[in-house]
C-alpha cells in the first residue's frame, strides 16, 4: 500500500476507508504505525485518523476533522458527538463545531484529551457508530510516538 499525505490513506484497504488530513506530515516510521493501526481495526464503518499536534492537546484544544470525512458522514450544522474508547466504559460529549469549510471538535475535547493523557504524535482512529440520537464515535488510541 502506498501511503502519502493525501486525504485518503487507504482506498485500496477494503472495506476500510481511512481518511486523514492533507496537512498531516508523516515520517516513514509514522506511516508504518498508521498502517499497523489501520490493519488492527476490523470495521466496515466510516473512520478517520488523526495525529495529535500541539493545538489538539494544549491551549486551543481543537481537533480538526478531515473535510472529506465531514462532508460525507457528519451533519452540516454544529452538533454534539459522543466519544468513547474501545473499552466502552465511559463517553465524553464533545461539541462538533462547523465554521465555513472547517469542522472540528471544540468544547469537551479538552476533557477527553486530558483524561486520556494524549500527547503530540499519538495516532487516533475515530470510528463512527450508529446511534439512535446524534453521533457516536469509538476512539482507538495508539500512544506510540
Amino acid at each position: 500500500m502506498n501511503l502519502s499525505n493525501e486525504v485518503s490513506l487507504a482506498k485500496q484497504c477494503n472495506p476500510k476507508d481511512f481518511i486523514i488530513s492533507k496537512k498531516a506530515r508523516l515520517t516513514d516510521a509514522k506511516k508504518n504505525i498508521v498502517l499497523h493501526l489501520a490493519e488492527t481495526i476490523q470495521t466496515d464503518r466510516p473512520t478517520f485518523m488523526s495525529i495529535m499536534v500541539p493545538s489538539c492537546i494544549s491551549k486551543r484544544f481543537y481537533l480538526t476533522i478531515p473535510i472529506a470525512f465531514a462532508i460525507q458522514y457528519l451533519p452540516r450544522i454544529s452538533c454534539i458527538v459522543l466519544l468513547q474508547l474501545d473499552d466502552k466504559e465511559r463517553t465524553w460529549p464533545v461539541h462538533c463545531l462547523v465554521q465555513g469549510n472547517s469542522i472540528g471538535f471544540s468544547s469537551g475535547w479538552k476533557e477527553f484529551a486530558q483524561y486520556n493523557q494524549l500527547n503530540v504524535g499519538y495516532v487516533h482512529i475515530f470510528e463512527m457508530l450508529e446511534a439512535q440520537e446524534g453521533v457516536l464515535m469509538v476512539v482507538h488510541i495508539n500512544k506510540i510516538q
